[in-house]
């Protein structure tokens, strides 16, 4: 009986490790387990009011319409919150933006869409591939291009927006 219970121990120990590591290698936490659930959606030439992934914050034509924004101190990365009101972020020292976002209503996606526009508008402009899930207090849905490695995500509270961001892979 000993054996055998030690023999089941051993298996059950070993199977604990595996999902573990397997987990860890795909990096399968609840949120990035939406992102592999998800079907892919086109989200190439996504923007924020002119403001792209990958474009740099540094170029002379960013910075007269943007400002060279003011830095918020971040440990992981670089966060900068612009003259309009808009956020960005890069990499530790790098000028290649990774994740924009903002609360005003000023500011539209190349959809149109902004803080105060509804869930199902929402749906309407970007389809039904999407995922959800919940942060912070708020409910959030989100579509994922594959790809190009980018998310863009909605919070809404009340059914609508009020919290836009559009991010690159490393960010999530």
């Amino acid at each position: 009986m000993k054996r055998r219970t030690k023999k089941l121990t051993t298996i059950v120990i070993a199977l604990v490790i595996l999902i573990f590591g397997i987990n860890q290698y795909l990096d399968l936490g609840l949120r990035t387990l939406k992102y592999y659930s998800t079907k892919s959606s086109d989200l190439t030439n996504e923007q924020i009011s002119g403001i792209s992934l990958n474009q740099s914050m540094r170029s002379k034509d960013f910075i007269d319409r943007f400002g060279e924004g003011k830095d918020l101190n971040n440990a992981l990365f670089d966060y900068y919150k612009l003259n309009n009101g808009i956020t960005i972020a890069t990499e530790k020292n790098d000028d290649k933006i990774i994740r924009i976002g903002t609360h005003s209503s000023e500011f539209e996606t190349k959809n149109g869409l902004k803080v105060g526009s509804y869930k199902n508008t929402i749906i309407e402009q970007y389809g039904e591939d999407y995922f959800e899930r919940f942060e912070q207090g708020s409910n959030i849905i989100g579509y994922i291009d594959k790809k190009s490695k980018a998310t863009i995500e909605f919070w809404i509270v009340d059914n609508k927006v009020f919290f836009i961001r559009l991010d690159k892979s490393k960010m999530y």
